[in-house]
């Protein structure tokens, strides 16, 4: 009698082992499903990654990327900076941040991101920036100071000043010069260019540089295909 009772509780313990064991195995296997459905909504919900922005360079004469001499062909990064040589010129082409041309002594850094290219002029030169729709532009010195700037077409919204800041616009056809340049703003379907020269500023009558207009009258014959989407535009031909 002993015995069959010794029988009887291994029979239950057994069944009772096994009920536990098959519940742990369908937990577990419940709890591995849903993480993975889990895991693939993420993936369907969540946004792709965006790919970061790049240029392409075109050179004439000595260019530089970060103090290396750069080539045509060569990619511009996010954070590089681009520095021309006397009588060298050089064209960024951002893709759909638009282009940036650099004349001679010009030295400056880009950041780039989705619909937004801001560029810091670290050396005084000149630089013309093609801006297409939907992209903001900014500029800005590293230290406030001399700067003509001209526009055609479009507007830009130019900071200056140190310490007390003031705003001005330079619109459409316009040539300003700013005696304490610190930053400006563009809007897309904008051709602007930033004049950094060393000279005093003009007394009554608006400085000129040689070839200044030329350049801009490059630009809106052959730029604005670049602002507006027209056919292969060709690049502005400095003086």
């Amino acid at each position: 009698m002993k015995f069959k009772s010794i029988i009887s509780l291994l029979l239950a313990v057994t069944v009772a082992t096994i009920f536990s064991f098959r519940s742990l195995v369908f937990a577990e296997a419940t709890k591995s499903e849903a993480s993975a459905d889990k895991k693939i909504s993420s993936r369907d919900t969540g946004s792709a990654p965006q790919q970061e922005q790049t240029g392409t360079l075109t050179t004439t004469g000595y260019v530089t990327i970060n103090g290396n001499e750069a080539r045509t062909g060569a990619t511009i990064m996010n954070g590089d900076i681009i520095a021309t040589g006397p009588d060298s010129d050089a064209t960024i082409d951002l893709g759909p941040l638009g282009r940036i041309q650099l004349r001679p002594d010009t030295k400056i850094k880009l950041t780039l991101a989705d619909k937004n290219c801001q560029i810091v002029v670290e050396q005084c030169g000149s630089l013309t920036h093609f801006v297409p729709a939907g992209v903001l532009s900014q500029a800005r010195r590293v230290e406030p100071g001399l700067m003509e700037v001209a526009v055609l077409p479009g507007e830009a919204r130019v900071t200056t000043g140190s310490g007390n800041s003031n705003e001005a616009m330079v619109k459409t056809g316009e040539n300003r010069v700013f005696e304490t340049f610190e930053s400006m703003t563009a809007n897309g379907e904008t051709i602007y260019t930033l004049n950094c020269c060393d000279c005093e500023a003009p007394a009554g009558a608006p400085f000129l540089p040689i070839g200044f207009w030329g350049l801009l009258a490059a630009g809106i014959t052959t730029g604005v295909g670049v602002v507006t989407g027209g056919d292969d535009p060709v690049s502005p031909v400095f003086p």
